[in-house]
């Protein structure tokens, strides 16, 4: 049986009321809904009763009242409880949710544990043989290289050349890299380059802040010089993949231990660098520096045997 539907509350009888307006008079409903209410097109609605046929509400007695209430106060205790030290809060937790002072003591020990894994890292790329550092600056975000350096990591500099990018250099690149698009075209190519980059690189561990960024760019550098061949794109993955890749952007975040709750990770930092791409990879050698300097004297002495010398 379809009962009458209003857009509003005033359009209704004044003795049609929802149940809690006949709470509110110490009612109940006595009878089946007698009209409906729609709004905010159908998504919100209620049910309304009519008042003259309403019942009284049977009243707790003041034992109940009063157990009522304690079973209320034990629940709000219990909600208010943190899980994990006991303490009580002054708002009531969510599901796993714990104590502002215990998550504090949880984000000190995890940003002291990543701390550490970032200063091992640093200490286990400090001891792999011939490990080095390389930098790279582009026409733009997705550009081809203007300049490559690749520097030892005990700071010898074994490459720092501009590149000719056979290309236009973005406005917004020449204001970061300060490379203009005369200097550029005097450089060699990277055609010249590639080879003896591929002597430094190939079978070595490559540190770089950001690597992806600067893997990409070198991929996409080979990939124009086999341009036109159908596995162009697979020889400049596979001369890539010739390099055991190493990212410090990551254990430099965690070093710094600024956290993202948004995120759920630590806040990636600036380099700090010039943008010049010899002194951005110093600058990286510096941090890696930092990093492995930054063991906390709580660590025992075998990890840190393993994490000096164990890659």
């Amino acid at each position: 049986m379809s009962v009458p539907d209003y857009r509003w509350f005033d359009q209704a009888p004044e003795h049609f009321k929802t149940r809690n307006q006949l709470g509110e008079l110490g009612l109940k409903p006595g009878g089946p809904c007698v009209a409906t209410v729609t709004w905010k097109k159908g998504q919100r609605f209620a049910y309304l009763y009519d008042e003259q046929a309403a019942v009284p509400k049977r009243m707790l007695t003041e034992a109940q009242r009063a157990a009522l209430d304690k079973a209320r106060a034990a629940a709000d205790r219990k909600a208010r409880t943190c899980p994990a030290c006991g303490d009580l809060c002054d708002w009531r937790l969510g599901p796993r949710e714990r104590c502002g002072r215990c998550r504090a003591e949880s984000a000190a020990r995890r940003w002291r544990r990543d701390r550490t894994d970032a200063a091992l890292w640093a200490q286990r790329l400090l001891a792999t043989p011939n490990a080095l550092a390389l930098d790279g600056e582009t026409t733009d975000v997705s550009g081809v290289i203007v300049q490559m350096s690749v520097v030892a990591l005990d700071g010898t500099v074994l490459l720092n050349t501009l590149v000719n990018p056979l290309a236009a250099i973005a406005p917004e690149a020449e204001a970061i890299h300060h490379i203009s698009q005369t200097q550029a075209e005097c450089a060699p190519p990277f055609a010249d380059l590639v080879d003896r980059l591929a002597s430094l690189l190939h079978g070595h561990v490559v540190v770089a802040y950001n690597c992806g960024f600067d893997a990409e760019t070198l991929e996409r550098d080979v990939g124009r010089l086999y341009a036109g061949q159908p596995d162009a794109w697979q020889r400049a993955a596979a001369w890539c993949n010739a390099i055991s890749w190493e990212d410090a952007m990551e254990p430099w975040a965690a070093h710094c231990g600024q956290w993202s709750s948004r995120h759920g990770k630590y806040r990636w930092q600036p380099l700090g660098g010039s943008h010049d791409a010899a002194d951005d990879c110093q600058q990286l050698l510096r941090i890696i520096r930092i990093m492995a300097d930054d063991i906390p004297e709580e660590v025992p002495l075998k990890q840190r045997f393993l994490g000096q010398f164990l890659g």
